[in-house]
């Protein structure tokens, strides 16, 4: 990484910064897909990163041109773009702190710097940071935007479960609701995680097949919500957000493999819920219509588990009952051998030849 100025003049590095950024990257090292594990090793070793002293800075848009911009006193953090070509859109990241920001900003904005790429498709530049994607054409302008709501809340909920937490950060709390989302999505276990790979540091895609594949009784497509709409706002969008809560439930909890699996599945859900729905946070965030959401929420996720232990218990019937007709129709076939060996005087030969098979 390259410590500079304003002017992009290199400066010598902050010990404390780096040492945090390392942290982080190691992090990322660890939830990435192997396929993604060499791009972090290369934005780590090319990316700017600037402390202000004041909190304003240049920000550098894909077009090349310098904005200048004010770190809020809240977030303290931003990530931008450095060495940006005009030819293959290709880029460097950039990342920029405040004096004395908290650790969990410092990871949050780092994150975004590892999971981002760029490049051209179909004559268009392309920005993809973590799940959000934007395609630009050659005069800046927006031409797709998508998933700028689940990219911050995954990347808000990956920062605390960097620092062996849950929930968005509790300072600013900026993306509170989605991040519940986030938080059922991605589980207990942050590696080799098929939603983070899938989602944020790999094609969405993949995801979006599988999600609308398994979750049938909350009635969402994932799409839907990559294509834009938010977690908090009109009561249409409040809807859906419950369908897609209700969605993120149902996924995981239909991907247990066994019914042991189903329950643990089920505990982290039910921690996470009471988390917001007890206001854990202290942030005033959950109004009494959103403690009754989860409250339902909630109720949601003990019949989907009751659901998906059914149908392992039918499941672990069936295969009894074959193995019992099994069972049966070679006992039934061995009698029918004896009898006619036992006719033909062969009995012993017969028997002898059956040992070391289960018989």
């Amino acid at each position: 990484m390259i410590f500079r100025k304003q002017d992009y003049t290199p400066v010598e590095s902050d010990p404390q910064i780096e040492a945090k950024i390392n942290e982080v990257k190691e992090f990322a090292l660890k939830i990435a897909p192997d396929n993604w594990k060499e791009k972090i090793n290369d934005i780590a070793q090319k990316m700017t990163v600037i402390v202000c002293e004041n909190g304003s800075m240049h920000k550098v848009m894909h077009n090349g041109k310098l904005k200048d911009m004010n770190l809020s006193s809240t977030a303290g953090a931003h990530k931008f773009f450095t060495d940006v070509n005009d030819v293959d859109f290709s880029c460097n990241q950039g990342v920029a702190f405040r004096k004395n920001v908290s650790n969990h900003v410092i990871a949050h904005e780092v994150l975004h710097a590892f999971s981002s790429e760029s490049g051209r498709v179909d004559g268009a530049g392309f920005v993809k940071t973590g799940a959000s994607y934007t395609e630009e054409d050659g005069n800046g302008q927006v031409k797709v935007r998508r998933g700028s709501d689940i990219n911050e809340a995954i990347t808000d909920a990956l920062a605390s479960r960097f620092r062996g937490k849950f929930g968005p950060n509790t300072e600013g709390a900026s993306y509170v609701s989605q991040v519940i989302v986030a938080d059922l999505l991605i589980g207990e276990n942050v590696e080799n995680n098929n939603f983070i790979h899938d989602v944020y540091f790999g094609k969405s895609e993949n995801f979006i097949r599988d999600f609308n594949k398994t979750v049938k009784t909350a009635d969402i497509n994932f799409e839907d919500y990559l294509s834009g709409f938010k977690v908090i706002g009109t009561e249409d969008e409040s809807k859906k957000s419950d369908k897609l809560l209700r969605g993120a439930i149902e996924y995981n909890l239909k991907k247990a493999q066994t019914v042991e699996e189903i329950e643990s599945v089920f505990a982290f859900q039910t921690k996470v819920i009471d988390f917001y729905r007890n206001g854990e946070l202290s942030t005033g965030f959950l109004e009494d219509e959103d403690v009754a959401r989860l409250d339902k929420l909630k109720v949601f996720a003990g019949k989907m588990r009751n659901t998906c232990k059914s149908a392992f218990m039918e499941k672990d019937e069936k295969a009894l009952s074959v193995v019992d007709v099994l069972r049966g129709k070679r006992t039934e076939d061995f009698s029918h051998k004896l009898q006619s060996a036992g006719k033909r005087g062969e009995f012993n030969k017969l028997t002898s030849s059956s040992k070391g098979h289960g018989m």
